[in-house]
């Protein structure tokens, strides 16, 4: 079946994104492209150099959000934009990732919005009965 990777979610101070995979890694991988995607549209970042990033938490959603708490740390520490997110290692507490991008620069990249945390608000993830993953992530900006 079609399926889009992930839809906005309009809230007030905060914004959300609904993702959506064939799999966990896939869901992970598109839940990060749009968090970056709300930073900076994403066609505009390119792959220059890559991080390796690692997240741990109790169990799949506290996951999600420990690792888009990881690579906001890494965006705000030192301005690295993530394009493409290969997730090597998924378990149900732990993930490892190879995440390309590039520095944030001023004058190619237009920033939209600033994304000040990752929240446990109304947060899901669940695989539909068509096998397919969904999760909702709610940010503050």
């Amino acid at each position: 079946p079609d399926m889009k990777p992930y839809e906005i979610v309009e809230h007030t101070a905060e914004i959300g994104i609904r993702a959506y995979g064939r799999t966990r890694k896939e869901l992970f991988a598109h839940m990060a492209q749009g968090m970056f995607g709300l930073i900076v549209p994403s066609e505009e970042v390119k792959k220059r150099s890559s991080h390796s990033v690692r997240a741990t938490a109790e169990g799949g959603e506290r996951l999600l959000v420990a690792w888009l708490r990881e690579l906001l740390f890494l965006f705000d520490t030192t301005h690295f934009l993530g394009c493409t997110f290969e997730i090597r290692g998924l378990t149900e507490n732990k993930l490892e990732a190879k995440v390309s991008g590039e520095k944030l620069d001023h004058r190619r990249h237009h920033v939209d919005k600033e994304v000040k945390a990752v929240t446990y608000c109304d947060l899901f993830m669940e695989r539909g009965a068509d096998g397919i993953w969904s999760a909702q992530v709610i940010f503050d900006i």
